[in-house]
């Protein structure tokens, strides 16, 4: 039991230590980053997305699939057209104020 509760406890220091590490050194305007997360908690099949489950930086590096960012690491485009995306889109969605083009085409 020791050995197990040991176990989880560095699996659960690791998971805190990398996580803090993404936030520090994440790129990504934060107020973009929300938006992103909230478009992709709103799907109903946001694996399709290939995005990481536990953060990471969609301006990279290594940048989130179909998301796209300028030199100052504001989210310009979201490029996933017939992935086959299922949901509804975030209200927040303005708040990219960078944002250029968005692709959602064939998709519902």
């Amino acid at each position: 039991m020791q050995l197990y509760k040991s176990a989880m406890g560095k699996k659960f220091a690791s998971v805190l230590l990398f996580s803090l590490v993404t936030v520090i050194f994440c790129t990504t305007d934060p107020g973009d980053l929300y938006v992103l997360m909230q478009f992709r908690d709103g799907l109903e099949n946001p694996d399709l997305l290939e995005w990481p489950e536990n953060g990471g930086d969609p301006c990279g590096p290594p940048s989130w699939s179909h998301v796209f960012c300028d030199e100052e690491s504001r989210v310009t485009q979201n490029e996933a057209q017939g992935v086959g995306l299922k949901g509804t889109l975030p209200q927040n969605l303005n708040k990219l104020s960078m944002l250029k083009n968005i692709g959602l085409q064939r998709n519902q």
